[in-house]
């Protein structure tokens, strides 16, 4: 993804990373919802709390994902992605995600 412009930080800790968000300024969150979806959704409901207005894409891996349950109580934008989208797909993601949180009309 570095190799596409972004500014990477990966935390396998859920409490470090939160911790992380609120000393530093990020402009997406991407959080791996097929290994821990209750983590995934609980953390993505700290982090909505501390900026409402972060963007947070959900990696799923397969199944049946009840969107209803990973929104329920956010207060920012929520996508999903499966995880067998290609690293075009996922960097294409990103940037209308981005696009769209910050009002830039996509070309």
């Amino acid at each position: 993804m570095e190799r596409y412009g972004f500014d990477i930080k990966t935390y396998v800790d859920p409490l470090r990373a939160l911790k992380e968000f609120r000393e530093g300024m990020y402009d997406i969150v991407i959080l791996d919802f097929a290994a821990f979806p209750q983590v995934g959704i609980e953390l993505s409901k700290q982090l909505g709390q501390i900026d409402q207005n972060i963007p947070i894409l959900f990696l799923a891996g397969g199944g049946n994902i009840d969107v209803s349950e990973i929104s329920k109580g956010m207060l920012g934008q929520c996508w999903i992605i499966k995880k067998s989208v290609t690293v075009m797909g996922l960097v294409e993601e990103i940037t209308s995600m981005l696009a769209i949180n910050r009002n830039i009309p996509l070309l």
